[in-house]
């Protein structure tokens, strides 16, 4: 049985670049926004950025890594304002 080769998976220069920065988000966005978006819906657009990504492990490294820091910054603000609230409920008390 042969397998299948699929076509690359092609996406707007825009989107590149976006995923190139690390931004998937804004690459989903942009896929949406340049397809008909009354076929390309929301999963459809994160199914072609994904494989886009599979395809090109250098950059799904790069995105890869920018969502680790930004969730790093996010606990970061979390834990700063649980022990802000911490505090501030300490001297209320007294």
């Amino acid at each position: 049985m042969k397998l299948e080769t699929l076509p690359p998976v092609e996406l707007p220069l825009e989107a590149v670049a976006a995923l190139r920065q690390g931004l998937r988000i804004e690459a989903i966005r942009i896929v949406r926004s340049t397809h008909d978006e009354n076929t390309t819906g929301l999963d459809e657009a994160r199914s072609l950025v994904n494989a886009y990504l599979a395809e090109h492990p250098e950059v799904h490294r790069h995105v890869r890594e920018r969502e680790a820091h930004s969730r790093a910054g996010l606990v970061r603000i979390i834990v700063i304002a649980a022990v802000t609230a911490s505090i501030v409920a300490i001297f209320l008390r007294h």
